[in-house]
């Protein structure tokens, strides 16, 4: 080849490689079904997100993320109506199908990955799933959450998570999950506001009193773990008196009662083994 061809070829290369990459990179873009995720469509939602999940460059990008945590936001309000709707009688398995609630809990490990625990309204998207009581999930929340998510967790408490009043049953279901989660994170967070501090306290304290047996049941078991001496005393009115039991062994067992023994004791150790100030 003479060396003007060279030359020509060699310029062609040039100008068709960046316009090569940026096709790519255009076609990485529109393959990216951001749109599908706000289908009013689960399944179509569920297909857009099964295309971005195991997409490591996409799930780097801001706008991604940010859909991803909307989409997510969009799931809890799509499961809270179902259950508000039937007063917890009907879940999302049942309505949709177990392909549904599949989708929610990979949705869910997606964003916990990628989301910003700096951004108080993507803690309390978070903090608004599902999840039980004393999982890696929940002492996520309360561990990387912080003071971020106290004003979420606080309005699930009141029942008020999408700004009406929800059904007795939901009302439930959110205590058992929010008032756990601020016992630990009261202990492990040390920039908590008073007015934040003193919110928590009156949560907790209507969770050890709750007329359901399971939100008093958790909130129990919270407090053995990341409770204060400063709460025994109600632990020893509940070790005394919570009217729950059940027949074990051809006997009457207070569970709860129990329960509270044993967190006075965990607690008294705790405090023993603390460096004195």
């Amino acid at each position: 080849m003479k060396p003007s061809s060279v030359g020509r070829v060699l310029l062609i290369l040039f100008f068709l490689s960046p316009c090569s990459t940026t096709f790519s990179q255009q076609s990485n873009s529109t393959a990216i079904p951001l749109e599908s995720l706000k289908s009013p469509d689960w399944e179509r939602r569920e297909v857009a997100y099964e295309k971005i999940r195991d997409n490591t460059q996409a799930l780097q990008r801001s706008d991604v993320r940010n859909v991803l945590v909307d989409l997510l936001d969009l799931e809890n309000q799509v499961i809270h109506r179902t259950l508000n709707d039937s007063n917890g009688g009907v879940g999302v398995s049942g309505k949709y199908g177990e392909g549904y609630s599949e989708y929610i809990l990979q949705l869910v490990g997606t964003v916990g990955k990628v989301m910003d625990w700096h951004d108080p309204h993507q803690v309390c998207v978070l903090s608004q799933t599902a999840y039980e009581p004393g999982t890696v999930l929940a002492d996520k929340i309360a561990v990387k959450g912080g003071a971020a998510a106290v004003p979420c967790l606080l309005k699930m408490v009141e029942g008020r998570m999408y700004g009406r009043s929800d059904s007795p049953e939901v009302r439930l279901i959110d205590r058992d999950k929010s008032i756990p989660v601020l016992v630990q994170l009261s202990a492990v967070t040390k920039d908590l506001s008073p007015s934040a501090q003193k919110q928590i306290q009156q949560a907790i304290t209507g969770g050890l009193q709750d007329s359901s047996t399971s939100v008093r049941e958790d909130t129990v078991q919270a407090v053995g773990k990341f409770g204060t001496p400063d709460v025994i005393p109600t632990l020893e009115a509940i070790a005394r008196s919570d009217p729950y039991s059940w027949l074990k062994d051809g006997k009457q067992f207070f569970e709860i009662r129990e329960l509270a023994t044993k967190a006075i004791k965990s607690i008294r150790e705790r405090a023993a083994k603390a460096p004195s100030v």
